[in-house]
């Protein structure tokens, strides 16, 4: 079996989270919600576009989630957040 890149160093994951399972995306949401809004501000994005990552999220929606942060995500938003962290791999030469 094959497993997948290590994202981060001291894990591996043989298999990725279950995002349909509504207990993984109440686990994983607040981490995704602060690490998008840390990544906006590092960015100097502005709210409509941190919305526009999110999927199109209204304002109203998103100044909830802004500033409560307790709100499940979905999967799709989940998976957006996570590939704003990741890094593009090393070109090979």
């Amino acid at each position: 079996m094959t497993t997948m890149q290590q994202a981060v160093v001291g894990f591996s994951w043989d298999v990725a989270v279950d995002l349909s399972r509504k207990e993984n995306r109440t686990r994983l949401s607040p981490a995704a919600i602060q690490g998008l809004l840390r990544i906006a501000k590092h960015w100097r994005l502005r709210d409509e576009d941190t919305r526009v990552l999110l999927g199109g999220r209204s304002s109203g929606s998103f100044y909830t989630l802004k500033n409560q942060a307790t709100k499940t995500l979905d999967g799709d938003q989940l998976t957006r957040i996570s590939l704003l962290g990741l890094r593009p791999a090393p070109l090979a030469a």
